[in-house]
Order: structure tokens, then sequence, then C-alpha cells
């Protein structure tokens, strides 16, 4: 099956049971993502990363706040969710309540987000695939 380019306005919707990084994952619970494309990457990369004099050598140096970096990624990627409560209340898909996922669950849903997603309609499957000059 053909893949489809990544663009920032798309999203898609993931389950948990869909995510092979997840020991015991919940099948009720969906996560709404954003695609993660290189040029979102790059722009949350930059603006966790500045320029500072190494002390030992004194030459600038890109130094990332990997954290922050990490945070921004997570808050990013989850646009939105089903399933996920507080307090035995659904909770609401905030910057915090994100952050208070499990570090296995945001990690693999920043690796989704990452990943080109696969194209299932027929119509766009013989589009990709059709044949080149010289070829048939």
């Amino acid at each position: 099956m053909p893949r489809q380019l990544q663009t920032e306005d798309a999203t898609f919707e993931v389950r948990e049971s869909d995510l092979d990084e997840i020991a015991d994952p919940d099948p009720e619970v969906v996560y709404v993502l954003r695609e993660l494309t290189t040029r979102k990457w790059r722009e949350l990369n930059k603006a966790h990363t500045t320029r500072k004099p190494n002390k030992r050598t004194g030459r600038m140096e890109d130094v990332q706040d990997a954290e922050g970096f990490a945070d921004a990624l997570v808050d990013y990627v989850i646009a939105d969710w089903r399933g996920i409560i507080d307090g035995g209340q659904p909770a609401p898909c905030t910057t915090a309540n994100k952050m208070r996922l499990d570090g296995v669950v945001k990690s693999a849903l920043v690796g989704r987000a990452g990943l080109t997603q696969i194209v299932r309609e027929p119509e766009q499957t013989e589009q990709s695939f059709r044949p080149t000059d010289g070829m048939g």
C-alpha cells in the first residue's frame, strides 16, 4: 500500500492498543495526533536550542534543552484524546495533562506521529502505482 506524504494540518487517530510499545494498553483509549513533519521537528528543536560558549574551548556551541524539546514534541503531536480520566472524570487534553502521561506512552505517540500514514483507499492506491512511460 502507498504512503501519504506528511502535512502539518493532518491529524489521525490511533488506539492505544495499536501501540506495540505499551505493555498493558487500554483498547478504549484513542489519541488524535498531528503529523510531525521534518520542518516542524526542526522548528521545535531550534526553539529549544541556544548557542553558548564552551567553558573549555571558548567556542560557541549549540546547547539543547532536551527536556523542553521532548515536552514540546508531546504537546504538539497530541491534538486530543478520548478515554483518559483523572479522578474518575474525563481529563481535558491540556499541556499539563499531556505531561502527566506515562513516558512510554508519550514516546510511542511521538514516534507514531513522525511516521507517514498508509493510504488504504483503492483509488489512491491505483493513482500512486500507475505505470511510468516505457513501463507498460
